[in-house]
């Protein structure tokens, strides 16, 4: 199978808790929450809240401060330590500050729980970005999200990366795929999805003509059978663009399998099969 694809960025999983909780930064931390209290309208995203080691009780803080702010876009308060309250708390917040269209929570401890107090205001706030990667969320939270995707008619990149998503989770999100038509980025990379929650989101690709990009890489469960699956969808696919599934034990059947699919499919550009156990045999599959 020739290779077509550009190698991604890699995403590095390296963060520091540090030795204590609560704002490493105190100083940046006070200045910019004074800033969202004040509705300063230069203050358009919060990276003095990333890699804090902040608990709840700071995204109460926080959530309270944004309380009236009509500038902030994005909040970001990735690699801390929130968990389900302080989930909650953003969550109460979105449902009326309209102003935040990005929400960075990703590496923090907000698990199933606090997935699904975001996802109860999800359809309702103007979020288009949302990374909730790395936080514990299992088949219960993917539910929960994937419940309001078909109602969601603004987001447009959902990032579930490295979480402890299964089959039941993923075959939850592929139904909601399949009815939303805004979503163009979805993440699922390094999860524990097997070959009947391939085959369900890979099945939703042959109804959903919006997605544009799929993460899907890491997925050592799936294996050849699930990547099949995948290549019968691109048959009949018209929107996706990229295709991630690398380090998914993918042998020699699902190369050729995709190089059968590229000769029908006019629209993939990118297909990222790297570390694989695909031989010589299925890396000659000529794909037009």
């Amino acid at each position: 199978l020739l290779d077509v694809m550009a190698q991604l960025r890699p995403f590095h999983m390296e963060w520091d808790f540090g030795d204590e909780p609560g704002p490493r930064h105190p100083k940046e931390y006070l200045r910019d929450l004074a800033a969202l209290r004040a509705n300063d309208p230069s203050l358009k995203s919060t990276s003095a809240f990333t890699s804090e080691s902040l608990l709840d009780e700071s995204a109460v803080e926080i959530a309270e401060a944004l309380r009236g702010n009509t500038h902030l876009e994005l909040l970001d308060v990735s690699a801390n330590r929130i968990g389900a309250v302080g989930a909650r708390a953003i969550a109460d917040l979105l449902r009326e500050q309209a102003s935040i269209t990005r929400l960075d929570i990703d590496r923090n401890l907000i698990g199933d729980e606090g997935a699904a107090a975001i996802a109860a205001v999800l359809a309702q706030s103007n979020l288009e970005i949302i990374f909730l990667n790395s936080n514990s969320i299992t088949d219960a939270g993917a539910i929960a999200i994937a419940a309001v995707l078909p109602a969601c008619t603004k987001l447009q990149s959902l990032g579930l990366w490295s979480n402890n998503i299964g089959d039941e989770g993923a075959i939850a999100i592929a139904a909601g795929l399949a009815e939303n038509k805004t979503i163009t980025r979805l993440c699922l990379q390094g999860n524990k999805i097997g070959v009947a929650g391939t085959r369900a989101i890979a099945e939703s690709l042959k109804v959903n003509s919006t997605l544009r990009d799929l993460k899907y890489d890491t997925q050592t469960r799936m294996g050849t059978e699930g990547a099949v699956f995948f290549a019968a969808a691109l048959k009949v696919n018209t929107g996706l663009v990229n295709l991630d599934v690398s380090t998914c034990q993918i042998e020699d059947e699902a190369a050729i399998a995709f190089a059968d699919a590229l000769r029908l499919n006019s629209t993939l550009e990118g297909l990222f099969l790297s570390r694989n156990l695909i031989s010589a045999k299925g890396g000659i599959a000529p794909m037009h």
